[in-house]
């Protein structure tokens, strides 16, 4: 969504500077209401509906696994929940969504919470981090489709836990209004295409 229009802005709107920050929504709010950014794409955090609003919801994120090429799980004929629990993963902090959501599908299919040995909001680290370890990441299934397979370093588990992140969309500050170029480039981030 975000590259297709940063190309469309960058001719629709020339004199216009985008800056894209990746970071989880928590810290993404955080920014909105210092007024740092005019909006962004995510969650609505816990405790600031009162401060934020979020329109243009995008849809569920499901979520896949993802390891290193070689892993010993992606080459089982059969692969079941159970077989993930000796090892470790990698996930955001303890209270971040996709850690809670994680969690909580685990435990509805009877299973402990995973080992973590390392938890990163990082995404850069993330794929180090497997990419040398034998760890898991729960990672977004777009995100996991971009990286993983053909001559990739890394692979996704052939196991669908049925792990879902709440709806995201377009968060801004509560009562502000957008610039006209931010509101056009957020009506090209929200469209998913590269015109509006």
């Amino acid at each position: 969504r975000v590259l297709p229009a940063l190309r469309t802005a960058r001719l629709a709107l020339p004199a216009v500077t985008a800056e894209v920050v990746v970071a989880p929504s928590d810290l993404l709010a955080q920014q909105l209401l210092s007024g740092r950014l005019d909006f962004a794409i995510g969650r609505m955090p816990d405790g600031m509906a009162g401060d934020l609003t979020l329109s243009r919801p995008m849809g569920d994120e499901p979520v896949a696994l993802m390891v290193r090429r070689g892993h010993r799980l992606a080459s089982l004929p059969r692969l079941a929940p159970e077989d993930l629990m000796s090892f470790d993963w990698v996930m955001p902090s303890p209270d971040a969504l996709l850690t809670r959501s994680v969690i909580a599908r685990l435990q509805a299919l009877g299973l402990p919470a995973p080992s973590q040995r390392l938890s990163t909001s990082s995404f850069l680290l993330t794929l180090a981090l497997i990419q040398q370890s034998n760890a898991i990441a729960p990672l977004a299934r777009a995100v996991c489709d971009r990286f993983a397979g053909g001559g990739s370093p890394y692979v996704i588990l052939p196991l669908d836990l049925g792990i879902t992140v709440a709806p995201y969309g377009l968060l801004s500050r509560a009562g502000a209004t957008l610039t006209p170029a931010a509101a056009r480039l957020a009506a090209l981030v929200t469209a998913g295409e590269s015109g509006v």
